[in-house]
Parts: C-alpha cells; structure tokens; sequence
C-alpha cells in the first residue's frame, strides 16, 4: 500500500509537471506570438513615420519654393513701385512746367516726344500696355510675348530668364501715358 501511495504520488506529480510543462509552452508560445505581432507592429509604424518624414520634407521643399516665389515677387513689386515713383515725378515735373506757362503759344513749344521710359525698349514706341518682367524693364505686353513666344527665354535688357507668367501690368506707368497723351492729343495727330 505504501509502494502503491508512493507510486500514485509520483504519477500525480509526473502529471502536475506535465501540466506544467503545457502550461509553460503555451505561455511560450503566446508570448512569442506577441512579440512577432510587436515586431510587425514595429516595423509598421517605422514605415509609416518614414513616410511622414518624407512628406513633411517635401512640403518643407514647396514651402521653401513658395518661399523663393514670394521673395522674387517683393523684389518685381518693388522694381515696379520704383518705376511707378519715377513716372509720378516725371509727370509732376511735365504739370509743373505746363502751369508755368502762360499762354497756349508758350505752351505749343513744349516738346511733344514722349518720356523715354514710356517707350517699349523692343519696339521704340510708346507703349499702351505696359507690363513689367522680372528683369524690372517694362516692356509692351504684346511686343514681349512675341519675344518669348519666339523661342527666346531671356530679357533683350539683361539676359536674365524669363516666361510669360513674369509679367505684371504697370497701372501707374499706363496712367501717365495716357495723361501724357491727353495733354499731347492735338500733337500726335
């Protein structure tokens, strides 16, 4: 009988440690399917933050080049507001030489050519829609979209590229020409 508790003690513990030992694997066997899940779960989000690296990068690029569009815009807008400023003290001047005189005959021999910044530096004339490029010349619009559109891509003043989207009208330059055209009307005809 006690050979019999005995060996019973010992298939019931040999079955204890069995059940342990599925017990033990099981946990194993979870705890390794946790971390292979970890892993891809790992690996998921580094290529996503990866991505977003890129991303962010390249709309750290676009910014940058807006950027640089915007600073060449402010450069244009000043160009053109110091060509605005030049033509309002021109006209000023010419209003001021023309309250001086005082009688028509006076008047009659003031000079009738134009300003020379009125003229388009590629046609000589004056022009009627002047438009400026990002060289800062003003040029008539039609006169330099044929320039560009004839396979040139560079200002006839300095080289420098250019494309049709450069150009910006010239509204104070345009109003002084025609101001300077009413006073002039009777000389151009």
């Amino acid at each position: 009988m006690r050979r019999e508790r005995a060996e019973w003690k010992a298939l019931e513990e040999s079955c204890v440690a069995e059940d342990n030992k599925h017990a033990y694997l099981e946990e194993l066997d979870r705890r390794i399917k946790a971390e292979v899940a970890l892993a891809k779960e790992k690996e998921k989000n580094t290529k996503i933050t990866s991505m977003l690296i890129d991303h962010i990068a390249e709309y750290e690029r676009k910014l940058e080049a807006m950027k640089e569009k915007r600073n060449s815009a402010l450069e244009l807008l000043q160009r053109v507001m110091r060509e605005r400023d030049m033509a309002l003290d021109e006209a000023k001047e010419l209003w001021r030489n023309l309250a001086n005189e005082s009688s028509l005959a006076n008047a009659s021999s003031i000079s009738t050519q134009p300003p020379d910044h009125f003229n388009c530096p590629i046609s000589h004339e004056v022009m009627e829609d002047p438009h400026v490029a990002r060289d800062g010349f003003t040029y008539e619009k039609a006169n330099i979209i044929r320039w560009l559109r004839t396979g040139r891509s560079t200002s006839p003043m300095t080289k420098e590229n250019l494309s049709e989207t450069d150009l910006v009208p010239n509204h104070p330059l345009r109003s002084a020409i025609l101001e300077w055209r009413r006073h002039h009307i009777f000389d151009l005809l």
